[in-house]
């Protein structure tokens, strides 16, 4: 399919730049914790014993993980409620002692903040690769999954970096950018298009043949 939208924008402009970008890279997964299984066991999260598809299944909450599949922000309902985030401090620090659960990492506020995640979220927790968070209310903490794979860690996993791939005659040839910046590409793709962007907040990738050999 590639191939075919390469070969009919080439018979527009045969001189057009064509390029392969994804958003974020896939990690395998096998087995999924369901987080919410264990603050409703902690009384964080109080179930609705009679859901409707126009009532939620929650009554209240105190603290609850707000999920992104390989990770999840956990939210406070109160933020200045200590007695609440130590509780549940305590509860992620218990989860990720035990290797079957599949925590990675916890991560607090000021850890979040150096990623750039949300300044509402009190922690965050990261999963291993194999592991990815559910949304299960009730049943076991840990069971297997039908999903074989996603995405959402934190953005250190290595197997979350996305692709660039570009291609054209004033391309370089077999050139490697190694790990680039997501903010390079918006820039890049303007030099190509010959669009200003004078306000990009990093520079365009070198991938433009020598003026020269154009």
């Amino acid at each position: 399919m590639v191939g075919q939208l390469e070969a009919a924008i080439r018979e527009v402009d045969p001189r057009a730049a064509f390029c392969v970008l994804s958003d974020h890279g896939f990690a395998q997964v096998d087995h999924e914790l369901n987080l919410n299984v264990a603050f409703v066991k902690e009384g964080l999260m109080t179930l609705n014993p009679k859901p409707t598809k126009k009532t939620s299944a929650l009554l209240d909450w105190k603290a609850a993980p707000w999920i992104a599949s390989g990770s999840a922000a956990i939210l406070l309902k109160d933020p200045k409620d200590e007695a609440v985030r130590k509780k549940v401090q305590a509860l992620l620090q218990s989860l990720a002692a035990n290797p079957e659960n599949g925590i990675d990492q916890i991560l607090d506020s000021s850890a979040i903040a150096k990623l750039g995640g949300t300044p509402d979220a009190a922690f965050w927790v990261d999963m291993k690769a194999n592991f990815a968070i559910g949304s299960a209310l009730t049943g076991p903490l840990t069971r297997p999954t039908p999903v074989h794979g996603t995405h959402g860690y934190s953005p250190t996993h290595p197997e979350l970096q996305a692709s660039f791939l570009v291609t054209g005659p004033d391309i370089r040839k077999g050139l490697d950018l190694g790990a680039i910046d997501m903010r390079n590409v918006a820039p890049t793709l303007a030099m190509l298009l010959g669009i200003a962007f004078p306000d990009a907040p990093l520079p365009a990738l070198p991938v433009l043949q020598p003026a020269g050999s154009r």
